[in-house]
């Protein structure tokens, strides 16, 4: 969780503005509630932070996902969604709601 927690730090509170008392939720202090996962480069270092809670029956409330600024553009949040959405689905999940900021187009 820290290491997640350190991620979502530098992207959302240090690169963008976000008040640290609005980035850490209700969804991070209770670890019964939600799912965190965390994404690696080649050499072992965390690249890239995620998670997902249940919004309502079935449903996985994907979110909070950041990538440092060095990983970004290889693919470190491709990987980390579908992980996330592996996990759901694992966990016999059938939707998911992705809230999420897009800077560029995405080819699906």
């Amino acid at each position: 969780m820290s290491r997640a927690l350190a991620i979502r730090t530098r992207v959302f509170v240090l690169e963008q503005g976000v008040p640290l008392a609005e980035e850490v939720d209700e969804h991070d202090r209770d670890d019964r509630d939600a799912v965190h996962a965390l994404v690696y480069d080649d050499a072992g270092r965390p690249a890239g932070a995620g998670r997902y809670y249940i919004s309502e029956p079935g449903t996985a409330q994907i979110g909070r996902m950041a990538v440092s600024a060095e990983h970004r553009g290889r693919g470190a949040g491709r990987a980390l969604l579908d992980a996330l959405v592996a996990e759901a689905r694992r966990r016999g999940l059938r939707r998911a709601h992705l809230h999420a900021q897009c800077t560029r187009a995405i080819s699906i």
